[in-house]
């Protein structure tokens, strides 16, 4: 084998492995600066989005308490009120994002679900 590669050299091989070499990875590096940046702008999305739920969850709560204060009705009413939305607003999220998060539901969303059936219409 060093025989082969010693001869490869000698012809001028080396030069162009050498050559390769360096376009492979300034091709990588092109690739991995594109993902560097599509992740940052992913990291910012995040944030936003954070920041934007955090804006809508105080304003929810100071909608409720400031309902909660102008209500004519009677400490216990006012509680069960608060007890049955509280329910509704925890159960509706968790039964909707239980649904849309499944399996089932991403590997047909991303299309992996049609790839799996025609490789299994294959066989």
């Amino acid at each position: 084998m060093k025989v082969i590669l010693d001869l490869l050299a000698a012809v001028g091989f080396g030069k162009m492995f050498s050559l390769l070499g360096d376009l492979l990875k300034g091709y990588c590096l092109g690739f991995y600066i594109g993902l560097v940046e599509h992740v940052r702008g992913l990291f910012l999305v995040g944030l936003l989005t954070i920041l934007c739920f955090s804006f809508l969850t105080a304003g929810f709560v100071l909608f409720h308490a400031g309902l909660f204060m102008y209500l004519p009705w009677e400490t216990a009413d006012k509680a069960v009120l608060l007890m049955a939305l509280s329910a509704v607003y925890f159960l509706l999220p968790l039964f909707l994002m239980g649904a849309l998060h499944s399996r089932k539901n991403w590997l047909k969303m991303s299309g992996a679900k049609k790839m799996l059936d025609d490789l299994a219409a294959k066989k």
